[in-house]
């Protein structure tokens, strides 16, 4: 570009070099495109809240019909001829199109599943996109008949002997945010709840769940799984077994879940069913974590003494 064809444009307040992309990312930024995800979750799980989910038979198949536009008066003066509409009266001051209550009906449903199946596949684009830390999603909806929280999500359910048994997972706020670990000891058909509670969380977590549970001797031990930040590409995920009495839920006593090894900050998790299990007297945890500033997993497998 010459000098006289950068010269300065008063029109636009700037010269036309100033106008032209001087900067391109050689590579993408993963914490950018993590705090995007995380928005767009936010904003796909309050659209579901609000619209529902996608109806059962999919989007309603829009009829095609011929729009009936009013013809303009011929060079004699004859009124306009609407197919299937009265022939406006001379009084009219302006010829109205055809209207037709059943296709107003349609084009109003179509618009509603529209917006729900937006916000569905939006969803389900980031869930599949998001960052494999995240522990196994939830698995059902639970029931509030038996007294427990509206927004209760399943991780695991674990048969724990005296035909009983564990159930493991987290409750959130109505728009699926800010989960807490919730866990409860139900009788074997799930019809009687023995007792159920939030299990503690320091205050300087996020938000966390309970992913796994199992029986040894009179107690139970629970994985949690617990976020430090909102932001995906900043959070930790750290892990801890907490001893709760099965009797009546009150916790024993709590242990860290280190991954050997890891140097430098990392999130981790757990996964499999399996897990966490008991092996020797101790527990067997094995599962994956990551380097904060990679994109590279890699397994790990730990015992713990409690």
């Amino acid at each position: 570009m010459t000098t006289q064809e950068d010269s300065w444009d008063e029109d636009e307040g700037a010269r036309p070099s100033s106008l032209l992309s001087v900067h391109k990312l050689s590579s993408r930024d993963i914490h950018y495109d993590s705090q995007l995800l995380r928005d767009l979750e936010i904003a796909n799980a309050r659209t579901r809240v609000e619209l529902g989910h996608l109806p059962p038979d999919g989007v309603p198949v829009a009829v095609k019909r011929k729009p009936s536009i009013p013809k303009a008066a011929d060079s004699h003066g004859d009124a306009a001829r609407v197919t299937g509409a009265a022939t406006p009266s001379p009084g009219d001051s302006e010829t109205q199109m055809a209207y037709d209550p059943q296709e107003a009906e349609i084009m109003k449903l179509q618009s509603v599943a529209m917006a729900a199946a937006i916000g569905a596949v939006t969803l389900a684009g980031g869930l599949a996109n998001a960052s494999s830390h995240d522990s196994s999603p939830a698995k059902a909806r639970t029931a509030t008949s038996h007294g427990l929280p509206e927004y209760f999500d399943l991780y695991s359910t674990t048969p724990v002997g005296d035909n009983s048994k564990c159930v493991a997972g987290k409750v959130t706020d109505e728009d699926g945010m800010f989960s807490r670990p919730y866990v409860y000891v139900a009788d074997a058909a799930g019809e009687r709840i023995k007792w159920a509670r939030y299990m503690d969380m320091p205050d300087d977590f996020y938000e966390g769940r309970a992913t796994h549970c199992v029986r040894r001797g009179d107690a139970l031990y629970v994985l949690l799984q617990l976020d430090t930040q909102a932001p995906r590409s900043l959070s930790q995920t750290l892990l801890s077994i907490v001893k709760v009495r099965i009797a009546d839920g009150s916790t024993e006593g709590e242990e860290d879940v280190p991954v050997p090894n890891a140097k430098g900050p990392y999130t981790s998790w757990v996964w499999d069913d399996d897990g966490l299990k008991v092996v020797n007297d101790a527990f067997l945890v094995t599962g994956k974590y990551r380097y904060l500033d990679t994109e590279d997993d890699f397994p790990f497998s730990v015992t713990i003494k409690m």
